[in-house]
């Protein structure tokens, strides 16, 4: 007992007496690395949000601003021009309106000339309006035609004006006579009549017109700055090379898909290595070395993106159209590097390491707008941002990076 007394009051001598290698004031300058690190202000999660809604906002009012206003006279020409006339006839001659015709119906006692008879018929009064052109030829004047509806063996008679001279008969035209170029009669099929005519209406020939709109195929080709934003891994901004393919109706929407192309390239600070979580940590390849001797550790890795995605695009205005779009990302990775970069004091060169990594998944969701500046039919120059959502991990750390893009490039229409 006496000995191990005397072991235990040597140790206490010895701890007591015993200086550490640091001063007391090293614990005050450690203590605050203990604390939870906070993000800077431009990595945190609602800027995405806050960039596209407000992206969206200055292109709705730069828009509107540019939209020319209508003043109450033009309304009222727009107006005047839009209004139709029902059972209106008109007289075409190719793509020259030559005569318009007013038809209406009013009731006349008509006097037959052959048995003295009062009759009662219907009367048409043609009203024609005279329109002066350059190349008319000649000028139509306002004429009252009189029709007589009754049997099968009824005639037209036109009517002259005043009392009739003695052996004077009026004019007779048989019921079964096609009618004449002035005449209007109810009982007349217009609808084939138009038909017949449709081939050479208004200096057309409708006949090979086809009702149906086939869809524009769309070439994009483009460059796309994309901005990563994740919690511990720092990245870069990460140059995307773009081409989409796609097909647009008359209505404004459009069905696209595609591939970009790019390296990405992010470094985890030995500060963020406690944020790892240990199947991460399991999940990287091994150094040789404890964690506590490496002082960063950079990812590099080769990605494909496959976005499918629908777009609606609105009418030019001003030579300019606005567009929104939103669709599926698919990210495949062609392989992997890892590069541990060791601490000062060990004198140690980095370590590198590939990884055959082939990992294709339904990485994002894919959010954009934009504007195009049309210089023709068939080009345009787009101007077009999006936010990337991640909705599952991609690469060797499983990681959920999400994104704003910025690219440009010209459109193609076939």
């Amino acid at each position: 007992m006496s000995e191990s007394n005397n072991f235990y009051k040597k140790i206490g001598e010895k701890l007591s007496s015993h200086e550490p290698p640091f001063s007391d004031e090293a614990w005050l300058n450690f203590q605050p690395q203990l604390r939870e690190k906070l993000l800077p202000w431009y990595r945190n999660w609602y800027w995405p949000y806050l960039y596209s809604s407000a992206l969206a906002v200055l292109l709705f009012a730069y828009f509107q601003l540019n939209r020319s206003p209508q003043t109450s006279g033009d309304t009222e020409s727009q107006a005047a021009v839009s209004t139709t006339r029902v059972d209106t006839l008109y007289q075409v001659d190719t793509i020259y309106i030559r005569k318009t015709v007013y038809v209406q119906e009013e009731i006349k006692q008509v006097y037959a000339q052959d048995n003295r008879q009062t009759t009662t018929a219907d009367t048409f009064t043609v009203a024609t309006a005279t329109h002066d052109f350059s190349h008319a030829e000649e000028v139509f004047k306002t004429e009252e035609v009189a029709i007589s509806k009754g049997e099968d063996n009824a005639s037209t008679a036109i009517i002259p004006q005043g009392p009739a001279a003695s052996g004077q008969t009026a004019h007779k035209q048989s019921a079964t006579a096609p009618p004449t170029a002035n005449a209007y009669d109810p009982g007349m099929d217009w609808k084939s009549l138009f038909e017949q005519e449709k081939d050479t209406l208004n200096g057309k020939d409708e006949a090979n017109l086809s009702t149906k709109t086939r869809p524009l195929f769309i070439l994009e080709a483009g460059v796309t700055g994309k901005f990563p934003i994740h919690p511990f891994v720092e990245y870069p901004v990460v140059g995307l090379q773009q081409i989409s393919l796609g097909l647009e109706w008359a209505s404004g929407w459009g069905l696209f898909t595609g591939f970009y192309h790019g390296s990405f390239k992010g470094e985890i600070d030995d500060d963020d290595f406690d944020l790892l979580s240990a199947r991460q940590l399991n999940q990287l390849p091994s150094s040789g070395l404890p964690l506590s001797d490496i002082d960063e550790i950079y990812l590099e890795q080769n990605q494909l993106f496959f976005p499918l995605e629908i777009r609606w695009r609105s009418a030019p205005v001003d030579a300019f159209s606005f567009e929104t779009g939103f669709g599926l990302v698919g990210s495949y990775i062609r392989n992997q590097r890892v590069r541990y970069e060791f601490e000062d004091r060990l004198g140690l060169p980095d370590s590198e390491m590939r990884l055959p990594v082939r990992d294709f998944s339904v990485s994002h969701l894919k959010i954009s707008v934009g504007t195009q500046a049309i210089l023709s039919e068939k080009l345009s120059i787009y101007l077009r941002s999006s936010y990337w959502q991640p909705i599952s991990g991609t690469g060797l750390l499983d990681l959920r990076i999400r994104g704003i893009d910025v690219g440009v490039g010209v459109q193609v229409a076939f």
